[in-house]
């Protein structure tokens, strides 16, 4: 009976050793680029206007750009990033969000880049996923994804967002 108790106790170690190492084997590696080659802050709102044309018009704010890589220089497949704050009467602000209203849920103060960061409200922030789709632009050769964040009682649309312009 010991003989037979200590077998199965090797056979069930093998097996259990064999499982965890089989899995440390198989489980790929999770890796993000960085975010890097970031532009000054700009002030121009034609580069939003074209990339995202459902912002409300006159687009105002400000914005920084950059890429997703680990090079020094972006290649022909590079991802790009933008982080801007979109400026807004408080009541356009809640008229361009009425329709999104009831999908929105409560989010966490969006991180923006270092230098925009600072310009991002404290306050408590909605989301709609509704909103990012509206926002979001697709083509064959591009388009860009997009969080859109906005302060409860606030004149700002905070945008995250990443994606390519079409070539």
């Amino acid at each position: 009976m010991k003989r037979w108790a200590a077998t199965c106790a090797v056979a069930l170690f093998a097996v259990g050793g064999c499982s965890s190492w089989d899995q440390a084997e198989s489980t790929p590696t999770s890796y993000m680029p960085q975010k890097t080659g970031v532009s000054p802050i700009r002030y121009d709102s034609e580069p939003l206007e074209q990339r995202f044309p459902k912002l409300p018009k006159p687009v105002t704010g400000e914005w920084v750009q950059g890429f997703f890589s680990d090079s020094p220089l972006p290649g022909p497949n590079t991802t790009y990033w933008m982080d801007a704050i979109i400026e807004m009467p408080p009541q356009q602000l809640a008229a361009y969000v009425a329709p999104f209203r009831s999908g929105m849920v409560l989010a966490i103060r969006p991180r923006l880049w270092k230098t925009l960061d600072s310009g991002v409200p404290s306050a408590q922030f909605e989301r709609s996923d509704e909103l990012d789709r509206m926002l979001s632009t697709n083509t064959e050769k591009g388009g860009w994804a997009v969080k859109a964040f906005v302060p409860k009682d606030g004149s700002v649309l905070v945008l995250s967002t990443q994606g390519k312009d079409p070539a």
